[in-house]
C-alpha cells in the first residue's frame, strides 16, 4: 500500500506505518491459518459511522466512539470533529426540508428510520471521498482513466478528474454533473459544458475547498449557510482584468439606486436540470426531470441565506417535492407544504459567457425565463411560490 498510510510511504514530514489492522481491525498477522480466521472481527468500512477500526496504541486505544466517529479520528481529530457536524455527515439540509413541510420533528414523530432508508444513502464518510467510491454509487475503489487500474488504498484528496467523476459527481450527478460536464442522454443539444470546465478544466475542489466540505464544526440547516461556500465575486468583479467593466454589469450589478441587481447566474447560466419528485424506486410517486432556467424575485423570507449581496432577482430550480413525496412513509399530509417555495434559490453549474437570455435586452425582459403563474401547475404550488413570480401579484 504505497500511500500516505502505508509502510512504504516516504513523503511528508511524518511517514505513517500503519498495517491493515490499524484501520480494519481483524486478526493480527501470523495469528491465523484460514481466510475466515483472518477476517474475524474485520471492519470493511472503517470510516463508516460508529465503526471502530483502529485500536492501536497512540490512536483510539480501544475506547468506544460516538455515532459519527471512525478509524480516521485518531489521527485526524480536527477534521473528524468538524465533519461530524457537516452537511455531508448529518444531512441536516434534507432533515430540515422534511420537518418544515411536514410540521414534525423527525425523531419525535418516529420517521427517522423512513428517512434513513430513503434519504441517508448519500451520507458521505471520510473513506467515500478519500479512498473509495460512495456506497450510493456502488462502492469499490476509484479507478484511473484507463478504467482497468484501481487506485486501491491510495488515500488522497479528490482533486483529480478521475476522483471528481468517481467520487464527487457520483453523488452530485443528477444536477451538478449534468450541468457542468454537459453529459446525459436527455441534455439539450445546444447545452454547452460549463465555461470553468471548458477553459480551465476546473475540478470541484478548485472552488470547493476542504474548509467548506469538512465544515467548521457549525451545524447549519442549508448549504448556503456554510461560511466557506465559494462566491463568484471571489474571482470576478470590479478591479479584476476579466472584462468586468461593461454596460451590462454597470446596469445590473453596480447600478445606481433604483436599478435592479441580479445574481450572476441570471445572465450567465444555461438551462439546468429540474426535478419534480424524489427518485425513490417502488414508492409509486411520479418522478420527472426537465431542463429549464427560471428567474424569480429574491424573497428574503424564502431565501434568508443569500441576502447579503442584495440581489433583486435570482435563478430558481424546482426541487424534488410534491405533496405525495413522503406518503409511503405514512406522511400522507404535509400541512406546511406551502411554507417554502418549490422553486428554490439555485447556483447552477452551467455557466456560459454569452447566453441566450443576455444576448439582448428583449432576451430577458418580459420573456418566458421569468417564473410566472403559468409555471405553477397546482393551487398549492401557486401559494408556495407567490412571492417569487414575475410580475408580482
Amino acid at each position: 500500500m504505497a500511500s500516505p498510510h502505508g509502510p512504504d510511504y516516504a513523503g511528508g514530514d511524518i511517514p505513517h506505518k500503519l498495517n491493515c489492522q490499524a484501520c480494519h481491525a481483524g486478526a493480527a498477522d501470523n495469528s491465523f491459518e484460514t481466510m475466515d480466521e483472518a477476517h474475524l472481527g474485520m471492519i470493511s468500512d472503517p470510516s463508516g459511522s460508529g465503526e471502530i477500526g483502529c485500536n492501536v496504541s497512540g490512536c483510539h486505544d480501544g475506547e468506544t466512539l460516538d455515532s459519527f466517529a471512525s478509524a480516521c479520528a485518531g489521527c485526524h481529530s480536527s477534521h473528524q470533529d468538524n465533519w461530524a457536524n457537516s452537511l455531508h455527515a448529518n444531512l441536516q439540509g434534507e432533515v430540515k426540508a422534511v420537518e418544515d413541510r411536514a410540521a414534525i420533528d423527525l425523531d419525535a414523530a418516529g420517521y427517522r428510520d423512513a428517512f434513513n432508508n430513503q434519504c441517508a444513502e448519500c451520507h458521505a464518510t471520510c473513506g467515500q471521498c478519500h479512498v473509495s467510491r460512495p456506497h450510493s454509487a456502488g462502492g469499490g475503489f476509484v479507478h484511473l482513466a484507463e478504467a482497468t487500474v484501481s487506485r486501491s488504498h491510495l488515500f488522497s484528496s479528490p482533486t483529480s478528474v478521475d476522483a471528481m467523476k468517481e467520487q464527487c459527481t457520483a453523488c452530485h450527478g443528477t444536477r451538478v454533473a449534468t450541468d457542468y460536464l454537459g453529459e446525459g442522454s436527455d441534455i439539450p443539444a445546444e447545452h454547452s459544458q460549463d465555461i470553468h470546465w471548458v477553459r480551465r478544466s476546473f475540478t470541484c475542489t478548485a472552488c470547493h475547498d476542504d474548509g467548506e466540505l469538512h465544515g467548521d464544526g457549525t451545524v447549519v440547516d442549508h448549504r448556503y449557510e456554510v461560511a466557506a461556500m465559494p462566491r463568484c465575486e471571489e474571482c470576478h468583479g470590479a478591479g479584476v482584468d476579466d472584462g468586468w467593466d461593461n454596460a451590462f454589469h454597470a446596469k445590473h450589478v453596480d447600478g445606481d439606486a433604483g436599478d435592479s441587481k441580479l445574481q450572476c447566474q441570471v445572465c450567465h447560466a444555461q438551462p439546468y436540470r429540474n426535478c419534480t419528485n424524489c427518485h425513490d424506486p417502488g414508492t409509486g410517486t411520479e418522478y420527472g426531470e426537465f431542463f429549464s432556467l427560471k428567474i424569480a424575485r429574491n424573497d428574503p423570507a424564502a431565501f434568508p441565506y443569500r441576502q447579503d449581496k442584495g440581489y433583486d432577482y435570482v435563478v430558481v430550480r424546482h426541487v424534488p417535492i410534491s405533496q405525495e413525496t413522503y406518503a409511503h412513509w405514512g406522511l400522507v399530509d404535509l400541512p406546511d407544504f406551502t411554507s417554502k417555495p418549490t422553486w428554490l434559490y439555485a447556483s447552477p453549474h452551467s455557466i456560459k459567457l454569452n447566453t441566450d437570455q443576455a444576448a439582448t435586452c428583449g432576451g430577458c425582459h418580459g420573456s418566458d425565463y421569468y417564473l410566472q403563474d403559468s409555471d405553477l401547475t397546482t393551487p398549492e404550488e401557486q401559494a408556495a411560490n407567490a412571492n417569487l413570480v414575475i410580475p408580482p401579484r
